[in-house]
């Protein structure tokens, strides 16, 4: 009873409303109410200020405000619905990633743990509701040309595409790495995760003929591998060093003895890799994404006031988030964009490049990474702007730590 006591204090009580709040947002943010987000965002803010009794200023608040007033604003004098709800959403995310794990060391660690599994927990779940929300045969063409008419979300009941659902299940792919390299601190946690994962591969890969959630998967982990390796090559002994290099090694002759099938169509090889998932839309690395988004590049810059169309897909649009701000508004809102993105992986290098680095710092940095290529790839958070809560949460959770850190 006297520990009950001792934990009921204002601290812990705003930090279990929050985690609440991030729960349920992320079980069901498509459905909720803006108005609604935004003031209980605004109450949080101002507690954790109070609480906390100072307000540190950021880089990262100059792009996600001046982003934000911008859109509205160009909205508002275009005649249509004024998106000023996005300023305070994505501010709101930003200050609560900030104010929500606190300034003690001892427990920042555990509080960002806990965050990052009810945010992914709430996300998770409602993937999984909205993949079975199936309508149709996986990737079934519905009558405006697109794969639309197939899918329903499930809060909503609106058509959308399967690959916005993938959302739902990045950031947990992205955690692979943090369940290996914590393997032996807690083997139920990393063996849970790796299951949940197995289930990702399952329902987007297999069941629904998706490819974006597998490949996020084994990039992230490539690069996590990669950046522990180089960080840690002194202390890593020599067997593990071998297993990674051979199993490196199998993986890129692998990769060169396809290519290499697929340009000469040995036997066939090439008909067959098109007619596959992983050859649909030109494949992975002839991709029509990349194309529209070198297009789309090009367009932001001869075409800074926006409105232009890249030719090489049917409704003109380039397969990238921010690029699609630079087309419906300008090349200067893609900047600021590109900026707080820019600005976001400088703190996680940032924090991750630190002697003291341990696996929560490699967990944040992995999501990060996942949710920049997922961005880079797709045009969802174009559209759906509470999409960015969870990237602006991830940035600002990074950003704290380093701020408590440097005050050690």
């Amino acid at each position: 009873m006297d520990l009950i006591k001792k934990n009921i204090n204002a601290a812990n009580i705003v930090f279990i409303a929050e985690c609440i709040f991030i729960f349920v947002f992320s079980l069901m943010f498509q459905a909720l109410s803006f108005n609604r987000n935004i003031l209980l965002l605004s109450i949080f803010a101002i507690l954790g200020i109070i609480l906390e009794k100072r307000f540190r200023w950021d880089m990262a608040y100059i792009f996600i405000i001046a982003a934000g007033v911008i859109t509205s604003e160009i909205d508002l004098h275009a005649g249509v619905d004024s998106t000023w709800y996005t300023t305070g959403v994505w501010l709101g995310a930003y200050l609560l990633g900030k104010y929500i794990v606190g300034t003690n060391k001892e427990i920042l660690d555990k509080k960002v743990f806990i965050v990052v599994a009810v945010m992914l927990t709430g996300l998770y779940i409602q993937g999984l509701l909205n993949y079975g929300n199936y309508k149709g045969t996986a990737e079934e063409i519905s009558g405006d040309g697109l794969s639309w008419g197939t899918w329903s979300e499930f809060f909503t009941g609106q058509n959308t595409s399967r690959t916005l659902f993938v959302f739902d299940f990045i950031l947990t792919g992205s955690l692979i790495f943090f369940a290996l390299v914590n393997f032996k601190k807690n083997k139920i946690l990393s063996i849970i995760i790796l299951l949940l994962n197995a289930g990702i591969v399952f329902v987007d890969n297999i069941l629904a003929g998706g490819r974006l959630a597998l490949l996020l998967q084994f990039i992230t982990l490539v690069v996590m591998t990669a950046i522990y390796l180089v960080k840690n090559h002194r202390r890593i002994p020599q067997g593990i060093k071998k297993a990674v290099t051979i199993i490196a090694v199998i993986i890129v002759a692998i990769g060169l003895i396809v290519t290499f099938l697929k340009a000469v169509n040995f036997y066939g090889f090439a008909d067959f890799y098109a007619g596959t998932i992983w050859g649909r839309d030109g494949g992975i690395f002839n991709n029509i994404r990349f194309q529209t988004i070198k297009e789309g590049l090009m367009l932001s810059f001869s075409q800074p006031w926006g409105g232009w169309m890249v030719p090489s897909e049917e409704n003109g649009i380039p397969h990238n988030v921010c690029l699609l701000f630079s087309k419906e508004y300008d090349t200067f809102v893609y900047l600021l964009l590109v900026a707080f993105r820019i600005t976001g992986l400088y703190y996680g290098i940032k924090l991750i490049s630190r002697k003291e680095c341990n696996n929560i710092d490699y967990m944040l940095f992995s999501m990060l990474v996942t949710i920049n290529i997922y961005f880079i790839v797709e045009t969802g958070p174009w559209r759906y702007r509470n999409y960015w809560f969870f990237f602006f949460m991830i940035v600002a959770m990074i950003k704290k730590k380093l701020e408590v850190i440097s005050e050690q």
